[in-house]
């Protein structure tokens, strides 16, 4: 199947299902540990808890986190396929396409991360041996991985910006090319605002304040970006035909 077939499939299905997700995330956000006050639960309350664990983008091994798998499983797989299409098409560079690549393997890690939550256990090796944040709120708060993951970060995003603007600049269309230069500067400023969230969340915690409403707000902003992140690809695949 051609990748403009697979985005144009996948639109629908993924704004839906992201705007379902964001939805019982607020909930969960407000109601679910009122919920677990309750010394009784009722078989009702407690599947509503169970729905609201299940579509809560902040909890681990659930629906949402295996959404958020398969965007990145997707986004991986059209950057694959940008590495490995016809030249006369996208006339890029070798270099480029190697990069491409190098953004798809990424993108399959993070696919990867979603599911197994590597992030978090090297996070937690890296507080261990350093003992950074120790004796103060964010101690055991999972944002070592910070450390390791925000210089990686901004070496991806100088990498997709430098695969990505070439191809978006190429694009001949001017509603094409206006859709797609709005979605790949949503997507860049998601990004860098994702990071930013989680940097001031480590400042908030090192004040011994609680920071549970920024792992929604992040967690909300990486959704976004990605949504983003699939529109550009569509675009892309739409202009070249791929």
């Amino acid at each position: 199947m051609k990748l403009k077939k697979l985005m144009q499939s996948a639109k629908i299905p993924i704004l839906i299902i992201g705007i379902i997700i964001t939805v019982f995330s607020v909930f969960s956000y407000f109601f679910s540990f009122q919920i677990t006050l309750n010394k009784h639960i009722s078989l009702l309350t407690n599947l509503v808890y169970n729905i609201f664990y299940q579509l809560d983008f902040c909890k681990e091994h659930n629906i949402a986190s295996l959404f958020m798998s398969f965007m990145f499983l997707l986004l991986a797989h059209g950057f694959f396929i940008l590495s490995t299409a016809d030249n006369e098409k996208l006339k890029l560079a070798p270099q480029k396409r190697g990069l491409a690549k190098l953004i798809s393997i990424i993108l399959l890690y993070l696919a990867v991360d979603e599911v197994l939550n590597v992030k978090i256990i090297l996070g937690n090796y890296i507080e261990n041996i350093t003992g950074v944040f120790n004796n103060s709120f964010a101690h055991g708060q999972d944002l070592a991985w910070l450390i390791l993951y925000i210089p990686v970060a901004s070496l991806g995003l100088m990498i997709f910006n430098s695969v990505i603007s070439k191809l978006v600049k190429s694009i001949k269309t001017k509603k094409r090319k206006r859709l797609a230069g709005r979605y790949f500067r949503t997507t860049i400023i998601f990004i860098i605002a994702y990071f930013s969230l989680m940097m001031l969340a480590i400042y908030i915690a090192l004040l011994d304040q609680p920071i549970v409403i920024f792992f929604y707000l992040t967690e909300f902003v990486k959704l976004i970006s990605i949504i983003s992140a699939s529109s550009l690809l569509l675009k892309i695949s739409e202009n070249y035909n791929i």
